[in-house]
């Protein structure tokens, strides 16, 4: 994190412990208590807890099939589809401007180090491989984020037609949860920031709204 500079970027929590944490039933609690608790921690109290629920979900094999029975019985945080979306405010965060520079020192071999830039490269590469996209671009790399009412995804890469080479990174966020589920099911941000790339009437009309 100091290497990349990353001053608005959270630090990784294990999912393990963020989910059994933001489950209300382990609490003994209704959703909405047990969030408005939750929202009330400072934040380095709340990775305290974070961190100590995952050590003792890995380290104790009586907590570690209590937990699970827990959610196997509800199948999974036994919350609804909204819930679902609001607990992702406690999960850490950054933001897209932060993460468009470090998409652009990827683009550059720059991110930490050109070893580092080529070997995350080779991790995010996948769609430029798996996607037939080399009609569209002469390279492309990314990884998407799909959870409820959140649709996020950074990548970089230079579009067939003009060569020039793109890092971005782009937020889709609290989202009503029928048009996430509309937006998701087809994939809508995945083929939105590709073209984002390629297409420059797209990027003048995307420049233009958010500049308001």
């Amino acid at each position: 994190m100091e290497l990349m500079k990353a001053k608005n970027t959270d630090p990784p929590l294990p999912f393990g412990g963020l989910y059994i944490v933001v489950k209300p039933a382990p609490a003994d609690s209704s959703f909405d208590l047990h969030f408005k608790k939750l929202r009330k921690i400072p934040k380095q109290a709340f990775r305290d807890t974070v961190l100590a629920t995952e050590h003792h979900f890995l380290t104790d094999n009586t907590y570690h099939d209590k937990i699970n029975d827990r959610f196997d019985d509800d199948e999974g945080l036994g919350i609804g589809f909204m819930e679902r979306r609001d607990v992702l405010s406690l999960f850490p965060k950054s933001t897209a401007g932060e993460l468009s520079g470090l998409m652009i020192q990827l683009e550059q071999d720059s991110l930490i180090s050109k070893g580092v830039s080529k070997r995350i490269k080779e991790m995010m590469n996948w769609p430029f491989e798996q996607q037939n996209l080399n009609n569209d671009f002469k390279y492309y790399g990314a990884i998407y984020d799909s959870r409820l009412g959140l649709l996020n995804g950074m990548d970089y890469g230079a579009s067939t037609y003009t060569g020039e080479p793109f890092g971005q990174a782009v937020f889709f966020d609290s989202l009503q949860v029928a048009f996430w589920f509309h937006m998701s099911s087809s994939m809508m941000h995945e083929d939105y920031q590709q073209r984002l790339m390629w297409d420059p009437a797209l990027r003048s009309a995307t420049q233009k709204e958010i500049s308001k």
